[in-house]
């Protein structure tokens, strides 16, 4: 047996071959059906597509054979796919070249071969289209030219499949776009939404409180028209203090805007917390005697730490105003201590309670207690309060059972870093 002599451009041939990326598929019919009219129109009991990898021949479709693929040094195909046209051997045990191949030796027995190169666009040939027989054989003009036909289908196929194949990547990549551009829409709409909600829950607390102190001021005034206005002056302090407050939220609304993106960022600075709980706490006096609400302190004199003032301050501001809303006419008592590591808060009220159930969501977006009927807010307070808390690397607990009333724990970490929650 003759070894099988290789091109001077093999290593671009099994570039291009690797390029069609056909080798080790599943069968396919178009090519089953191109091997089968092979088969029928030969008249034979054996044919192949077949392709020339680097070490074997691997059979794309075949009939009549139960092996997938043979070594390439004793492929007949190896030698057809040297030639630009088709290779017939009549009879192999005439042909040197064949005669003591294992494949006519030994199982399949071939004495009779044609195979017709199978030629992609550039010129290289890839495989066969190839017939068999077990006993010696010719086939005429009219077959040959019906196997080089089947041969040229079958390389059109090849690109064809090659085609689809690059066209479906081209339509899975556009797809993936397309809903990475939908994706992309869709967030930044819900985060405009939420951003909205988020700035009418901020706005709404203290625009509650300054309502409220301007129409205790309007009664006040109306009261005492025979008197000099110095006595509403501390009054007018606190609504001052109230559009200050309020001009302060909105230059910092943009930041929750990132509770849903690149996350809420704090910015600690040293204070002495005991004071902003004397501050929050002042704001809400004229709001409590309406409500018929005391609020009673039990403060450590100084509880001074690192934190977000603003920040701390809007946990304060929520936590006071739900516990008025949903207690109101019944005592609150915030108490604020210190240990050698942290800064613990509580915030309690004894109103209506939460339910176990209503505790497992209350701190997530857009969730609020049923308890309080008349509450019309969005179910955003306790959530932002939550990520507040989060950025500080701080701690955020409640005890409630309904008819008993709720304690909300807050617990912040002496000096918080520059961080960022994410929701």
């Amino acid at each position: 047996m003759l070894v099988t002599p290789q091109s001077d451009d093999e290593e671009k041939r099994l570039k291009v071959l690797l390029e069609y990326r056909i080798l080790d598929t599943p069968p396919e019919p178009p090519f089953d059906e191109i091997a089968f009219l092979a088969k029928y129109l030969c008249q034979t009991p054996i044919s192949i597509i077949s392709f020339i990898d680097k070490d074997r021949q691997w059979f794309k479709a075949k009939f009549g054979l139960n092996v997938n693929e043979t070594p390439r040094d004793v492929a007949f195909c190896s030698r057809a796919i040297q030639r630009n046209e088709i290779l017939i051997i009549q009879d192999t045990l005439l042909d040197q070249r064949f005669a003591n191949n294992p494949l006519v030796t030994d199982e399949p027995k071939i004495r009779f071969y044609a195979g017709s190169p199978l030629m992609v666009q550039n010129g290289q040939a890839l495989g066969t289209v190839c017939v068999i027989d077990r006993t010696p054989k010719t086939i005429d003009d009219m077959q040959i030219e019906a196997l080089k036909a089947l041969s040229h289908q079958a390389a059109h196929l090849l690109e064809l499949r090659r085609f689809n194949e690059q066209l479906e990547i081209m339509i899975r990549m556009r797809t993936e776009e397309l809903e990475q551009s939908n994706k992309n829409m869709r967030e930044a709409l819900d985060s405009r939404d939420e951003f909205l909600c988020v700035a009418s829950h901020e706005l709404k607390t203290p625009f509650n409180a300054l309502k409220l102190k301007l129409q205790f001021l309007t009664h006040k005034v109306k009261k005492n028209t025979d008197r000099g206005l110095d006595f509403v002056l501390g009054d007018l302090q606190k609504v001052d203090d109230e559009i200050n407050q309020i001009s302060e939220l909105i230059d910092k609304l943009l930041d929750v805007a990132a509770l849903r993106g690149k996350g809420l960022m704090i910015g600690p600075v040293y204070f002495n917390l005991t004071d902003l709980v004397h501050r929050v706490v002042s704001r809400f006096e004229e709001q409590s005697k309406i409500y018929g609400t005391e609020i009673r302190l039990f403060l450590d004199e100084k509880v001074e730490g690192y934190w977000d003032k603003r920040r701390i301050e809007q946990v304060l501001e929520n936590l006071l105003s739900n516990a008025i809303d949903y207690g109101k006419g019944r005592p609150i008592i915030i108490t604020l201590r210190k240990t050698v590591t942290k800064a613990i808060f509580d915030v309690h009220d004894h109103g209506q309670g939460i339910s176990k159930e209503e505790q497992k969501v209350i701190f997530h977006r857009f969730e609020k207690a049923d308890v309080s009927r008349d509450s019309k807010g969005l179910g955003l307070g306790l959530f932002i309060v939550a990520q507040i808390v989060k950025a500080h690397e701080g701690k955020l607990e409640v005890i409630s059972e309904v008819g008993q009333g709720s304690i909300f724990t807050v617990e912040l970490p002496l000096k918080a870093g520059a961080s960022t929650a994410f929701c």
